[in-house]
């Protein structure tokens, strides 16, 4: 499935040198319109630190680079967003995030523009290549002005709707199968443990 999923981010989004993608849904055609990132998203910076956040407590869940922190009392936004690695190590891996919660500092949310679909913009991002952006020696990092100049292809808010539907139901296919694997894990452990004197 994840091997599906890579093959369809390259089939299903416009190559160097390409205004189409080579794989559509039935019933979308025409060119793409060609964008700059910062014409169809913006950044946001987060101010929250893992030394600063004290005990797991509240509602609204706060994400770092490797996932799931704990709880705390307040959130950033209302609404999904991208989070994106923009200091350490995994820069520039991007993931879309729930509403009514936050991310690190060491990340930076990325907002839809206009009539951007927020799942399309999340699938867009695995696409892109960040590595060229990267600075830094030591511990590397990536900034929003340096990519936001970079060519994109949108397609229209239903074709986009239709791309991000394909990729999430792919991802909620991936993710099921992740935890059936590792319940079969920990079956196979528990009887290697009881089998084997």
């Amino acid at each position: 499935l994840k091997q599906v999923k890579a093959a369809s981010l390259q089939s299903m989004f416009p190559q160097e040198g390409e205004t189409t993608p080579r794989v559509r849904f039935k019933g979308f055609e025409g060119e793409w319109e060609k964008v700059k990132i910062q014409d169809i998203c913006s950044k946001a910076n987060s101010t929250h630190s893992e030394n600063s956040l004290g005990e797991n407590i509240g509602n609204y869940p706060i994400f770092g680079a490797n996932g799931y922190l704990q709880n705390i009392t307040t959130f950033d936004f209302s609404f999904p967003y991208i989070g994106i690695i923009k200091d350490g190590s995994g820069v520039g891996r991007s993931q879309l995030y729930p509403a009514f919660s936050s991310i690190l500092g060491t990340m930076q949310y990325i907002l839809p523009k206009g009539d951007i679909n927020i799942s399309f913009l999340a699938y867009l991002f695995e696409t892109i290549d960040f590595s060229m952006y990267i600075n830094g020696s030591s511990i590397p990092h990536i900034y929003f002005k340096d990519y936001c100049e970079q060519d994109e292809y949108i397609p229209s808010i239903a074709e986009q709707r239709a791309i991000a539907s394909y990729f999430t139901n792919l991802d909620h296919q991936i993710t099921l199968q992740t935890q059936r694997l590792e319940k079969l894990k920990q079956i196979k452990a528990a009887c290697l443990d009881k089998m084997f004197v």
